[in-house]
């Protein structure tokens, strides 16, 4: 793998966890209501 995709990887990683999280915690603030 080379090293340029490997931080792509790591990049789009991190947004896709961030956007998990957030619907997570915007589901949480609508249930809890």
């Amino acid at each position: 793998m080379s090293e340029q995709l490997y931080g792509l990887f790591l990049v789009w990683s991190v947004r896709l966890t961030l956007m998990l999280a957030d619907d997570a915690a915007m589901l949480a603030f609508i249930f809890c209501q």
